[in-house]
């Protein structure tokens, strides 16, 4: 998948989830605050009428909700057709570029303004520190194993379920991804074969990627 259109400063994470009218891919515009939503011809329409300041990282729930991170240290929470469902969490958040749920719906934001991961229940609980990380991430995904991806510029770390809040290098094929900045890191939950790999987006253009985690 390459999508290339009219994007402002597409700035977090990107979430693919397999509905009934195919793959669907949700970008947030930083610079205009608004989500797009595009189907899976690269069509893009927006997702919401709700005004959302500076919208960063995306994840969707095992429900197809929305959750975005915002510029006013939120997490936004939205119904699958775009319905504003008010304020998610409020704690914990310090400039959250990336959002991602693990395989028990807790939900995890990169803070690139406190160089942290924190962790929230499927209600919206502030958990605490999950990881603290000696860089700014941009981006976080599970791969299907547990595994934590975490995305700092150009670099991508990883943080194994057995060596709990340790980074380290991912192995050198995730790393090589041929991005001159890494801004956005998200795992594609979707059933079908072409969209099980990681969206990644670049600061320095317009562009979305793909690239295949495990």
């Amino acid at each position: 998948m390459h999508l290339k259109r009219s994007l402002q400063i597409a700035a977090g994470l990107f979430a693919c989830a397999s509905f009934a009218s195919g793959d669907t891919v949700f970008v947030t515009n930083f610079g205009v605050n608004t989500i797009t939503k595009y189907d899976a011809n690269g069509n893009g329409s927006p997702f919401t009428s709700a005004f959302v300041n500076g919208p960063n990282g995306v994840a969707l729930d095992s429900s197809g909700n929305l959750y975005v991170s915002t510029n006013s240290n939120v997490i936004r929470k939205f119904s699958p057709s775009g319905v504003d469902l008010g304020v998610f969490a409020s704690t914990g958040i310090n400039l959250a570029l990336g959002l991602a749920f693990d395989r028990n719906g807790n939900l995890y934001a990169a803070n690139f303004g406190a160089n942290t991961i924190e962790e929230f229940s499927p209600t919206g609980m502030d958990l605490g520190v999950f990881a603290n990380l000696a860089f700014r991430p941009t981006g976080i995904a599970f791969d299907s194993t547990g595994i934590l991806y975490v995305g700092d510029g150009p670099n991508l770390w990883r943080i194994r379920p057995t060596i709990a809040s340790v980074p380290e290098p991912s192995p050198v094929g995730l790393v090589a991804v041929g991005l001159a900045s890494l801004a956005g890191l998200r795992r594609l939950q979707s059933s079908s074969a072409r969209c099980r790999a990681a969206l990644l987006a670049r600061r320095s253009s317009t562009t979305i990627r793909s690239t295949r985690l495990v």
